[in-house]
């Protein structure tokens, strides 16, 4: 099991996790700054602070270098490039970034750039935030002023990271920024202007790039499998079907890739008076150049006599720190499924584990449960490369950081981060990875 020559290793992160210097170097507010998160967090944290990014850009990118890591994954701040989400552009800002993708460039780390990550600029959400029509043309101004501004130092871009979370956990249960509770049909408006951003960014970046971009998508992907054998038509069917909210099935990828939705989400979309016009939906089909999937667990489903049942787990999952099963095996499903359905190349943009973890006495970090978990799922990787176009793997995260609503209490990071002094001290599966990334993935012993 042989991986391509050109396969991409990489890690993952995002702006406001990492970056701290909320107030500093001309940033404007984001939803997800200090003082609108208070009493909205594990802890009342905030990222405030964070692993202080910004003023240790230098010291970060060293130790990706340090690490044999190819390719860093990155989320760039709208509000930092455009502090009031339009308007003039903040020279501070834009310094920053190209300093931090000189820096990765000359470390002979490919940039990989997340234009959204969740950090929506407070001016806007004032303006109405996703429920404003507008935004679509906001955002597509600031995709195309990013690409303008990085040039052919960039040609890597992920345009937005996981929609679905953006619809559901910030505009329906409200555990996220801007922590709405809106209605259904509120989320409707929401999703499609999110689908509009995504559709008209990818056509603005196309035209003001002056070299080949490649461009795609980051969802979060649950897949469904079938708990036994019998059941594997049914896990296909319901992987593409509506379950009531926007987590499962295919409304964002459908939407962006084919240009269309199924006559099953039409049905749902019945309910709401949703009916997006053919305009809209010409807008939203996009030319992207690769499937990106964030990864983190499966669901199974199984056909009973009381009737079609779905779970979380088998009895006989591990569960991770956040409560998820590990399901490796949820890959496989993954990328035969929806390679089917889009013919496009995969990539792994997410897959990590949190764990509880602490410094020892000698200063080192032992990790090998997160160890094991990336070796069963970079397995999976390799197994299901040899039949589909599975093209990289990104582990979230680089470091341990912030995590939204969880605070600091979710430790995904391949380096340990003391919260205090900020010291990185690079655990046990950093090293484990840089063996992985140099033997392109044929060594995954643990020793």
């Amino acid at each position: 099991m042989s991986l391509d020559k050109n396969f991409i290793w990489g890690v993952s992160c995002s702006a406001y996790q990492i970056e701290g210097a909320e107030n500093e170097g001309g940033r404007g507010e984001s939803v997800w700054d200090s003082k609108f998160t208070k009493g909205k967090t594990l802890g009342d944290v905030n990222g405030k602070i964070a692993c202080d990014h910004y003023h240790r850009y230098k010291e970060d990118v060293a130790l990706l270098k340090d690490l044999g890591i190819k390719n860093y994954r990155f989320s760039v701040s709208w509000s930092r490039i455009f502090p009031d989400g339009t308007g003039d552009i903040n020279p501070q800002g834009v310094e920053f970034y190209k300093n931090l993708i000189d820096e990765l460039i000359n470390a002979h780390i490919t940039p990989w750039v997340t234009l959204f990550h969740w950090d929506l600029p407070r001016k806007l959400y004032e303006k109405g935030g996703y429920l404003n029509p507008e935004i679509s043309g906001w955002f597509a101004n600031y995709a195309e002023k990013v690409v303008e501004i990085f040039g052919a130092r960039v040609s890597n871009y992920i345009i937005m990271n996981e929609p679905q979370c953006i619809v559901e956990e910030g505009h329906f249960s409200g555990t996220h920024a801007p922590f709405l509770q809106l209605s259904r049909k509120e989320t409707f408006t929401v999703a499609h202007n999110l689908l509009l951003c995504m559709g008209k960014a990818e056509k603005v970046m196309r035209k003001a790039a002056k070299h080949k971009l490649n461009i795609g998508i980051a969802p979060c992907f649950t897949p469904i499998m079938p708990t036994k054998e019998e059941d594997k038509e049914l896990a296909l069917k319901y992987n593409f079907l509506p379950s009531g909210d926007f987590w499962d099935g295919c409304y964002f990828t459908d939407a962006l890739i084919k240009g269309e939705f199924t006559d099953d989400y039409k049905e749902w979309f019945k309910e709401y008076d949703y009916n997006p016009s053919v305009e809209d939906m010409k807008i939203i089909k996009s030319d992207l150049d690769f499937f990106c999937a964030n990864f983190y667990r499966g669901f199974y489903i199984e056909k009973t006599a009381n009737g079609i049942k779905r779970k979380s787990a088998l009895p006989t999952d591990d569960f991770t720190a956040t409560n998820w099963a590990v399901t490796p095996e949820a890959i496989d499903y993954l990328i035969e499924y929806y390679y089917n359905r889009y013919k496009m190349p995969i990539i792994l943009s997410e897959n990590g584990v949190a764990l509880s973890e602490w410094k020892t006495l000698e200063g080192d970090i032992p990790d090998d449960m997160r160890i094991d978990y990336m070796k069963r799922h970079i397995e999976r990787v390799k197994k299901m490369a040899e039949k589909y176009p599975v093209k990289g793997y990104f582990y979230w995260s680089f470091t341990d950081n912030f995590e939204w609503a969880c605070g600091y209490s979710k430790r995904f990071g391949l380096v340990y981060v003391d919260y205090k002094t900020l010291e990185r001290i690079p655990k046990k599966s950093a090293y484990w990875y840089k063996k992985v990334i140099e033997t392109n993935g044929e060594d995954l012993s643990n020793n």
